[in-house]
C-alpha cells in the first residue's frame, strides 16, 4: 500500500511484472521468512485500493488515439485478477481506512504522495519514448532554445510502463526491449532531478 501511495500505478505494473515470478504459487506463505503475505493477498489488495483511489480508469483521452488505447491495455494488464476470493482479506472501508492513514503521513514529507499527470502530460511522456527518447517535458523552439517543464519522477515512470505494456499498439515493428525502455527512463530520472535544481 505504501509503495502504492508513493508510485502510483507503477507500482503495481512493478509488483506484477517484475515480483509475480518470484512466487512460486501465489498462495505460498514463506514460513522461513514469514514477511510479507502471499502474493495473490497483496495483488488482490493493490488492486481493490486502485479502484477505490479512482486510479484504474485511462488519464489519456480517447483524442490521444493509441496512446489511450495502449493506456487501457496497460490497466487491463495490472487489474488483471483471477486469484481465489479468499485471498481479499481486507474489506474496502479497512482499505479507506489504511489509505487516508498513510496519505496523512506522507503529507508530512510534501510533494511526496503520487498524484496522476494530466492527460496531455501522459501522452506527450509516451510520444517521447515512441521517438526513443528520455520520457521528460523538453522542447526545442524553432531558434534553438530549449524549454524544460519540471515533472514528476512517477509521471516518467507510469509512461514508461504504458509504452511497455501497450508497445505493440504504438508501433508495428522495431520494438524497444524492457532494458532500452528501463534505461530511457533511468535517463528520463537524471535528468529531471537536473531540471528540478535547474543545473540543465
Amino acid at each position: 500500500m505504501f509503495g502504492l501511495l508513493l508510485f502510483g500505478t507503477s507500482f503495481i505494473a512493478a509488483h506484477r511484472v517484475l515480483l509475480k515470478p518470484t512466487h512460486r504459487t501465489p498462495y505460498e506463505i514463506d514460513l522461513f521468512e514469514p514477511t510479507h503475505p502471499p502474493y495473490a493477498v497483496r495483488h488482490k489488495m493493490l488492486v481493490r485500493a486502485s479502484r477505490l483511489l479512482g486510479w484504474d480508469q485511462p488519464l489519456t483521452t480517447h483524442a490521444q488515439g493509441n496512446i489511450q488505447q495502449a493506456e487501457i491495455a496497460a490497466l487491463d494488464f495490472i487489474k488483471d485478477d483471477a486469484y481465489s476470493s479468499w485471498a481479499s482479506f481486507f474489506s474496502d472501508q479497512q482499505l479507506i481506512s489504511a489509505i487516508e492513514g498513510l496519505q496523512n503521513v506522507l503529507q508530512l514529507y510534501g510533494n511526496s504522495q503520487y498524484r496522476p499527470p494530466q492527460p496531455e502530460i501522459l501522452g506527450e511522456l509516451v510520444d517521447r519514448l515512441r521517438r526513443r527518447l528520455p520520457p521528460i517535458g523538453a522542447e526545442i523552439d524553432g531558434e534553438g532554445n530549449p524549454t524544460f517543464t519540471e515533472n514528476n519522477r512517477t509521471h516518467s515512470l507510469w509512461a514508461g510502463w504504458v509504452y511497455w505494456l501497450g508497445q505493440g499498439i504504438l508501433v508495428k515493428d522495431d520494438f524497444l526491449s524492457f532494458l532500452q525502455i528501463n534505461r530511457l527512463c533511468d535517463q528520463a530520472l537524471l535528468q529531471q532531478r537536473g531540471i528540478a535544481v535547474g543545473k540543465i
